[in-house]
Parts: C-alpha cells; sequence; structure tokens
C-alpha cells in the first residue's frame, strides 16, 4: 500500500514537472512571436506604401500604354533576332567551359596529396561548377528556342520568312552542338567523379540516374543534397513571389493575359505540394 501511495506521488510530480515544461514552452513561444511582431507589422506597412507606389505606376503606364507596348514589342524583336545566335554562342561557351573545368579539375587531382584533405574541396568545386553551367545551358536552350521557334511561325503565318534560311541554319548549328556537347561533357565530370569516388554508382545516360546517384551516397553526402534541396525551395518561393508581382504589371501595361499567371502558379504549386509531401514521407 505504502509503495503504491509513493508511485502515485511519484507520477503526480512527473505530470508538475512535464506541465510546468509545457509551461515554459508555450511562454517562449509567446515570447518569441512577440520579438518578431514588430517586424511583421513593420513589413506589412512598407508592403501597403509600396503597392500604392506601385499601383501608381500601374496607373501611369496604363495610360501610357501605347509607349510601353512599343517598348516591349522592341524588345520582343530584339530577343527573336538574336535568339538562333545566342544558341550556337551559348553552347559553344557552355562546353567549353565544361571542359575546361573537368581538365583543370583532372589535373589538380593528378598533383593532389591524396594524404591531406585540403584541396579536394577545390576539385570537386570545378566540378560541381561544370554541373551547374551545363544545367544552366539547358535553360537557355529551352528559352531562345521558344523565342526562335515564335518568331519562325509568325514569319510563315505571314508569309515573310525571306532571310531566315541563315538564321535557321545557325539554330541547327546550335542545336546539334547542345544536344551533342552537353550530355558528353556532363558524362565525362560524373564519371571523374565516380573515378575519386567508387562508390558512387550510376550512368548519366540512365534514366534513373539521379535515383541511383543518391541511394549510392553515405548520410553526410545526403545531407547536402537534402541542404540545398531546402535551399532552392526556400529561393524559388521568393522567385515565384517576384514573378506574380512582374506578371501582374505584364497583365497591366502590355495585356499578357492570364497565361503566364497560370503557369507561375503551376510550378508554385508543384514546388510547395511535392515539397510537403516529401517531408511527410521522412
Amino acid at each position: 500500500m505504502w509503495k503504491e501511495e509513493k508511485t502515485v506521488s511519484l507520477n503526480f510530480e512527473s505530470m508538475k514537472d512535464d506541465s510546468y515544461k509545457e509551461d515554459e514552452v508555450v511562454a517562449e513561444i509567446r515570447e518569441e512571436d512577440k520579438k518578431n511582431q514588430k517586424k511583421f507589422i513593420a513589413v506589412l506597412i512598407v508592403a501597403f506604401f509600396g503597392g500604392g507606389l506601385l499601383g501608381l505606376f500601374f496607373s501611369y503606364g496604363a495610360g501610357n500604354q501605347e509607349t510601353m507596348s512599343r517598348f516591349a514589342a522592341r524588345m520582343g524583336d530584339l530577343l527573336k533576332a538574336v535568339s538562333p545566335y545566342m544558341i550556337l554562342l551559348t553552347a559553344v561557351i557552355a562546353a567549353a567551359a565544361e571542359y575546361l573545368l573537368y581538365k583543370m579539375a583532372r589535373r589538380d587531382y593528378a598533383n593532389w596529396n591524396k594524404e591531406k584533405e585540403e584541396g579536394i574541396e577545390t576539385i570537386e568545386g570545378k566540378l560541381g561548377l561544370g554541373l551547374m553551367i551545363g544545367g544552366v545551358e539547358t535553360i537557355l536552350f529551352f528559352l531562345f528556342t521558344m523565342i526562335f521557334l515564335d518568331d519562325l511561325t509568325s514569319g510563315i503565318k505571314n508569309e515573310n520568312i525571306h532571310g531566315d534560311a541563315l538564321r535557321i541554319l545557325v539554330y541547327a548549328l546550335g542545336f546539334f552542338t547542345m544536344i551533342l556537347s552537353q550530355p558528353l561533357g556532363q558524362q565525362k565530370i560524373i564519371n571523374f567523379v565516380k573515378e575519386m569516388n567508387p562508390e558512387k554508382k550510376g550512368s548519366v545516360l540512365d534514366f534513373k540516374f539521379q535515383k541511383k546517384w543518391l541511394k549510392s551516397c553515405d548520410e553526410a553526402q545526403k545531407m547536402v543534397v537534402y541542404k540545398a534541396a531546402y535551399h532552392s525551395y526556400m529561393v524559388t518561393g521568393k522567385v515565384y513571389v517576384i514573378l506574380m508581382l512582374l506578371n501582374l504589371a505584364g497583365i497591366t501595361l502590355w495585356n499578357w493575359g492570364i497565361v503566364p499567371a497560370v503557369m507561375i502558379a503551376i510550378m508554385w504549386l508543384t514546388s510547395v505540394i511535392s515539397y510537403y509531401v516529401g517531408a511527410g514521407k521522412r
């Protein structure tokens, strides 16, 4: 009987300690909210006045829509004129940069003292930069391709395609340069990384490469990937907000319509939903 009373007493004391800890946590949460409340209100005030200034700008632009439309049309014509040449130029620059970084990394690795860890970060940094350049080149290729095709189809509709033979030839050269150089450049870099880290698995030519590569990483390497993915999620979240504001300007000043806003919303929703679904599976 005495033991039972002692157990009940101990349980009661434990409950009191837990309750006290919960009160401490609640107090800490409230204090943190209170500390950030002033900053939040200040941001709302700045956003309010910033929105007012944007409204005035949009009103001015709406009143001078013809001028703004002419400016947008000139910029569009410029992009259309240079798009095939930009495809070829960016493909050549990207291929040369990837090859140069690959050769520099190989040279540094050959001269690296493997008994010391210093220097491996520089080698990996050059290889990572080469991979990033390849990714950027792919995006630029699609961007300038869309611009060029829009210009080309407009010319066909208006029966005004004279002089486009040279631009089509330049585009074809850029196209083949890109589709041949990018897989080869990325393959060289990835294979070299596998030489330095034999535990790495996966071929660039395999459609399941990313999944196999991640599976072959150790926990520290996976953590780097997860942190990079979270950083990318945070950055793109801010970019989507900016793009929506720019789209608001486009709708007001240049009659863009709702399609760009819908496309941005689809990408934004994909990013948010996939992030939280993935987080729920962990």
